[in-house]
């Protein structure tokens, strides 16, 4: 089930409605909160919506799930660059 809303999220982002996606990535995390790509999608949403911290304790949370994702480690120095961290 959570996959629904996983796939609704993604759709969010293509559609460019990042608070939507945030919204739909939240409830995939109600249902799974161990659902790495989950957080990483959510990530990526807060990231272009400027919330770097969010950005940052997402990609954090999705590395302590899956610490092998270099995609996460390098979304996690995109956004700890745009900190000035």
């Amino acid at each position: 089930m959570e996959a629904e809303f996983y796939y609704r999220g993604i759709d969010k982002i293509r559609q460019g409605d990042l608070n939507e996606a945030i919204e739909e990535f939240d409830k995939a995390l109600e249902i799974n909160p161990n659902f790495a790509e989950a957080y990483y999608k959510r990530a990526m949403a807060r990231f272009d919506l400027g919330d770097q911290q969010g950005a940052i304790a997402d990609y954090t949370q999705a590395l302590q799930i899956n610490s092998e994702s270099i995609e996460v480690y390098f979304g996690r120095g995109l956004a700890r660059l745009a900190l000035g961290d």
